[in-house]
């Protein structure tokens, strides 16, 4: 499975969520926002309608989510991030 976080410097949400893959035995790639190649903003872009302007932004594998589905507040949703991961699970 193909993890990707992309994130900023200062983010806590970012960190949050890359303790939690970590916790759970994932080894997630962490790329900074604004070092994000065009292509990658071009494929997010298609998959979700927009490139975030908040992080993080999660790729597994080729499908995207934003910040908006990965946390509440900012709180990160654990039954959802559990639900992205199990739909790749074999």
């Amino acid at each position: 499975m193909d993890i990707v976080v992309y994130k900023t410097e200062t983010c806590p949400r970012c960190r949050a969520l890359v303790e939690k893959l970590r916790e759970w035995g994932y080894q997630p790639v962490e790329k900074m926002m604004t070092e994000t190649p065009t292509d990658e903003i071009a494929d997010c872009s298609m998959d979700i309608g927009y490139w975030p302007m908040m992080a993080p932004v999660l790729r597994v594998n080729y499908c995207w989510y934003s910040d908006i589905s990965l946390f509440k507040e900012n709180t990160l949703n654990e039954k959802h991030l559990q639900e992205i991961l199990g739909q790749w699970k074999n």
